[in-house]
């Protein structure tokens, strides 16, 4: 399984950092729209119109702003549409959102429409060669967290999210997990973060729980990535990565 990320910094990115986290599976599968997301596919030799699937771990701004680009950017072709997954609460609302912004009813008559799949925590699918379960996260609003299979190898997306027994359990067995630190280094002590959010101790005890080998850590303070990786490693013994943007990791 390949990821490429396209971007892994916080809400308003940190300069240099790139785009809030978004990244691709095996150059097919793309997971959020950060604020550039179609443009850095083409960017990295992707053309935006062969991803046919896009999975919404949650639909805060930063994690959808690239939709209307993205969607817009296959509209000028009309040769493939694409297939948006997330969370029923508000995955529908977001598309319409976005088709609104691009004018799709004024200027694109007769195109293909993307398709919208509402889906649950409990849910399990296949899409060609993926296999997809889906878990509710805890945020400030209604996300989910993904697990991927394909072939061997398994991916756990935590999307925003604090820690919770739950999500642990659900990445259990993973080979890697991408996981978010938007509170920082934090502390070992704290319970978990109102705004729905994790920091570096809550990776390590979702890494220790899950048993997984690989910790991909995104979403947080570019200041605090050394200090939290130090922070992780003081209990976790597997790879910790501060992920390189554009570089392809093979899990």
């Amino acid at each position: 399984m390949e990821i490429i990320f396209l971007g892994k910094s916080k809400c308003i990115p940190d300069e240099h950092h790139g785009d809030t986290p978004c990244f691709i599976i095996d150059r097919k599968y793309l997971v959020d729209l950060g604020y550039k997301s179609a443009l850095t596919l083409a960017d990295i030799g992707i053309d935006p119109n062969d991803i046919e699937h896009v999975f919404v771990t949650h639909c805060h701004h930063d994690h959808i702003m690239g939709l209307p680009l993205f969607l817009f950017y296959k509209m000028q072709t009309r040769k493939t549409t694409a297939h948006i997954y997330g969370h029923h609460q508000d995955i529908a609302d977001t598309v319409e959102r976005a088709k609104m912004m691009c004018m799709f009813d004024k200027y694109y008559e007769g195109a293909p429409m993307p398709t919208v799949h509402e889906l649950y925590g409990g849910d399990s699918f296949d899409i060609d060669d993926l296999h997809v379960e889906c878990l509710e996260s805890s945020h400030a609003i209604k996300g989910l967290c993904y697990r991927f299979t394909i072939g061997d190898k398994t991916l756990g997306i935590l999307g925003d999210s604090r820690y919770t027994p739950e999500i642990a359990e659900f990445f259990k067995g993973c080979d890697a997990v991408i996981h978010e630190f938007s509170m920082g280094v934090g502390s070992p002590e704290h319970d978990f973060w109102a705004n729905g959010h994790s920091c570096a101790y809550d990776a390590a005890r979702t890494a220790l729980e899950s048993g997984t080998k690989k910790l991909f850590l995104v979403h947080g303070p570019m200041t605090a990535v050394e200090r939290s990786v130090s922070a992780i490693k003081e209990s976790f013994d597997g790879d910790v990565i501060s992920p390189e943007l554009w570089r392809s990791y093979e899990i």
